[in-house]
C-alpha cells in the first residue's frame, strides 16, 4: 500500500495536477506556479507555541512552515514565505528527518499540498522503513 502511494505522488511530479491550478509543469525539471520544484523549500522547522492551544499544548508542536503556495491571498499572514518563497531547499532526506525528530510531538504542516509528493516519497518511505507511524 505504502509503496502504491509512494509510486503515484512520483508520476504526479512529471506533469503537476496536484493542485486545482494544475499546472502541468515537469516539477522535476523546473517550478510548478506554486514556486516549488523537485525539492521541497522549507521557510522554518520549529515548536510552535502559536494561537493553537489545543494543539500546541504546554510542549509545542513541531511546525514545518513550507514556502510556495498556490492560493495566493492578498491577506496571507505568511505571505513572506508562502508567495515570495523565502526559504531553502532542502533533501527528502533531510525532510524525513525533521518529522521523525518532531514524532515524539505533534507535527503540524503549514502549506503543504504542493510538496505532498517530496514529503510521502521520503517520509513515508523512511517512517515505513523505521517501522514508525506518526
Amino acid at each position: 500500500m505504502v509503496e502504491r502511494a509512494l509510486d503515484w505522488f512520483k508520476n504526479n511530479l512529471s506533469n503537476c495536477k496536484l493542485c486545482p491550478l494544475e499546472c502541468g509543469v515537469d516539477r522535476r525539471h523546473q517550478v510548478g506556479r506554486c514556486g516549488v520544484g523537485v525539492r521541497p523549500k522549507l521557510s522554518s522547522v520549529i515548536l510552535h507555541f502559536g494561537e493553537e492551544p489545543p494543539i500546541s499544548g504546554d510542549t509545542g508542536a513541531g511546525t514545518i512552515f513550507f514556502t510556495g503556495c498556490n492560493m495566493r491571498g492578498v491577506y496571507c499572514q505568511n505571505m513572506n514565505f508562502s508567495q515570495k518563497g523565502l526559504g531553502v531547499e532542502v533533501s527528502t532526506q533531510e525532510l524525513a528527518d525533521f518529522f521523525l525528530g518532531f514524532a515524539a510531538e505533534r507535527c503540524e504542516d503549514v502549506e503543504p499540498r504542493h510538496i505532498d509528493p517530496q514529503r510521502c516519497i521520503r517520509s513515508g518511505s523512511a517512517i515505513h522503513r523505521k517501522g514508525t507511524w506518526v
